[in-house]
């Protein structure tokens, strides 16, 4: 799992599959970033096209946690299968969701 940092927003690039095992190397990923005081992230899934349900319970926990302080996770380049599986979970709703990582990080350069 690869990751950049744009300004003060992190890109995070997911691999092919977010399985169980995945999901805990991005949530220590995501304790490691806030830790050190990021709150924007962008989660890029152009290569993804799985994601578990512990990867939908970690990424919802830490946006919901970055909210409480004005941080925010955005999704970029969904799959149209991980875009069913946030239908079907109805988070599809939850998160602000961009066609591409530039558009995302644009969200947050425009966002007051």
């Amino acid at each position: 799992m690869k990751y950049e940092e744009i300004d003060d927003i992190i890109v995070i690039q997911l691999p092919n599959a977010m399985n169980i095992s995945e999901s805990k190397d991005f949530s220590n990923l995501m304790e490691f970033l806030i830790q050190k005081g990021f709150s924007k992230f962008v989660i890029d899934f152009s290569k993804t096209g799985f994601i578990s349900s512990a990867f939908l319970s970690i990424i919802v926990s830490n946006k919901k946690r970055l909210f409480e302080t004005n941080g925010n996770i955005v999704l970029a380049n969904i799959s149209q299968n991980v875009e069913k599986i946030l239908e079907i979970t109805e988070l599809i709703s939850f998160f602000n969701i961009y066609p591409t990582v530039d558009e995302a990080i644009n969200y947050f350069k425009t966002a007051i």
